[in-house]
């Protein structure tokens, strides 16, 4: 007969458990720390996205305010009427559209306050033009006050309808 004594070598129940244990504690450190930078990785991307649609928002407005040959405001709608066409912005709750020559190139998901218009003053045969415009921008219960003036040049002042002419509605 066989020596059926030799026994083989192996761990035992407890040194499996202690192992799977250590493991599964690694395992959920790397998880919330991985969840973590997650978080802050989105967090911060928000943040530049916020911040490049406000820079880009203003970098717009104040070129196309400067390259206008006129500026007119009614009723929420900021017309800029340059030597193509004309550029609106439409202010609306939480968001500010940009048209360009009647097509909409942007949409700036800004939240902001009413614009507050100066006006230049009725001019012959034109309603009023815009000479300031002022608005805040609001990020995160902080208000950002935003001021952008239009300096006129006297034939744009002396003939603002011949402008209009460039303006297809």
């Amino acid at each position: 007969m066989k020596n059926f004594d030799k026994r083989l070598q192996a761990y035992t129940l407890i040194e499996i458990t202690i192992s799977m244990l250590i493991v599964s504690i690694i395992i959920a450190f790397a998880y919330y720390s991985l969840t973590t930078f997650q978080n802050i990785l989105t967090a911060q991307q928000h943040n530049k996205r916020d911040q490049y649609e406000k820079e880009l928002f203003l970098f717009r407005i104040q070129q196309d305010i400067y390259n206008s040959m006129i500026i007119r405001y009614n009723e929420n709608y900021l017309t800029c009427t340059d030597s193509s066409g004309n550029i609106a912005y439409s202010f609306q709750d939480s968001v500010i559209l940009r048209n360009q020559y009647h097509l909409r190139t942007d949409t700036f998901k800004i939240q902001h306050s009413a614009p507050e218009i100066t006006y230049l003053g009725h001019l012959q045969n034109d309603p009023i033009i815009v000479k300031k415009i002022s608005l805040a921008i609001l990020n995160d219960g902080k208000q950002t006050p935003l001021t952008i003036y239009k300096q006129y040049d006297a034939q744009q002042l002396i003939y603002p309808t011949f402008y209009d002419s460039y303006a297809t509605d």
